[in-house]
């Protein structure tokens, strides 16, 4: 009885001791490593900062250096129904593209809300509710009405942002961003630099 007792206790040993190793062996298995995003090749363009966009300055920039003018921010100032608006907005020309909301019927222009991405954000396709177009988009509107000055629209708070911006270029369109902020104290608007992605219709990350 010993004996048999003996060889049951071994193998019952045996038995627990491959389970433990076979468990050990399961949790220090490591799994797939994960790929490292593929880097995105850019075109960089650095815009002066001594260049400030006003109710008379307007700014015009060729992105590509193609001779041609690509986007262009404006101020301009609207008195309708006892209340003024200061528009800090932008607009494309050609195929070229901003992503923004849809057109509002109640301001001039009908200019459209443009998204303010944060560093780090991917511009790509559309989200629900944006599209990319050439219409005219607003940043901020400061309005000037009984009760004193009210800021409003994405760009309001004064810090940086970057915009989603297309550019069709070499038969293809080119997802890249433009860093802007809107100096509340001088009312003055800064294109401070932007980028866009080399390869076509491939997103690339804000900044």
């Amino acid at each position: 009885m010993r004996v048999k007792n003996t060889l049951r206790t071994l193998a019952l040993v045996s038995l627990l001791t491959t389970s433990l190793t076979s468990c050990e062996k399961d949790e220090q298995t490591p799994g797939p490593m994960p790929s490292p995003e593929t880097p995105v090749e850019v075109n960089y363009l650095l815009i002066n900062k001594s260049i400030q966009v006003t109710d008379t300055s307007p700014l015009s920039i060729d992105a590509n250096g193609d001779g041609k003018i690509d986007i262009y921010f404006y101020v301009v100032d609207v008195f309708s129904e006892g209340i003024s608006k200061r528009y800090f907005g932008l607009s494309t020309l050609g195929n070229n593209a901003v992503l923004m909301g849809a057109p509002n019927d109640d301001e001039f222009l009908n200019v459209a809300d443009v998204p303010a991405f944060k560093m780090g954000e991917k511009i790509n396709t559309a989200s629900a509710g944006l599209e990319w177009s050439g219409d005219n988009g607003v940043l901020a509107i400061k309005r000037l009405e009984g009760n004193g000055a009210n800021w409003v629209k994405n760009w309001s708070s004064g810090n940086e942002f970057y915009l989603g911006f297309k550019l069709q270029s070499t038969g293809a369109g080119h997802y890249g961003w433009i860093k802007v902020r809107i100096d509340k104290a001088t009312e003055k608007l800064q294109v401070i630099d932007l980028a866009w992605n080399k390869k076509g219709e491939e997103g690339l990350k804000a900044g």
